[in-house]
């Protein structure tokens, strides 16, 4: 009996033991920056200057409208953000990579979608879209509809870098079937 009230007593104390909690400690006196403090906070918002610029730029290349290259600088690059490899470099790079995207496909519309832009404490300003574009492939004759998101970073009124979140299998699709 008493090895009975020793083991049971044993097996209380571990199973008290594994509920305890940890120390907590309140997030209050851990010193964090304030919000002026913190190169990466500042603001955001929707439908201001740059936010509809973006926008605009979208639309026009849907159009095949070059006119949105005197948004970009000089220095601009462009990356896939499925890679680490630059795109395309510069205003002309940029329109380059546009015109193989036409080349692939027709029909190309953008959802209106949303957009922002954030203002951060570094200085940086950044412009980002989120929506879907739908196009028909050349080759294929497929109808896509791809989620789109596009992040811009602002020097001044020039856009200087452009990273694209897009599946980069339906571009694959219409290449491969241009081989044949």
């Amino acid at each position: 009996m008493k090895k009975l009230f020793i083991l049971s007593f044993a097996a209380l104390t571990a199973f008290a033991s594994c509920n305890q909690t940890g120390t907590t400690t309140d997030v209050s006196q851990q010193n964090l920056p304030t919000a002026a403090e913190d190169s990466l906070a500042g603001t955001f918002t929707s439908k201001d200057a740059k936010s509809v610029k973006l926008l605009n730029t979208i639309r026009l290349f849907s159009k095949q409208d070059t006119s949105y290259l005197s948004d970009y600088a000089l220095n601009f690059t462009l990356k896939l953000m499925g890679d680490t490899a630059v795109v395309a470099r510069g205003p002309e790079g940029f329109a380059a990579y546009h015109r193989n995207l036409h080349s692939l496909f027709t029909d190309i519309n953008f959802s209106d979608g949303n957009t922002f832009t954030y203002n951060l404490n570094n200085g940086e300003n950044w412009s980002a879209y989120f929506g879907e574009c739908t196009a028909t492939g050349k080759n294929t004759n497929t109808k896509y509809v791809m989620p789109v998101n596009v992040w811009v970073r602002w020097d001044g009124d020039k856009i200087v870098y452009q990273g694209d979140m897009v599946d980069s299998k339906f571009a694959n699709a219409e290449m491969a079937a241009a081989k044949k």
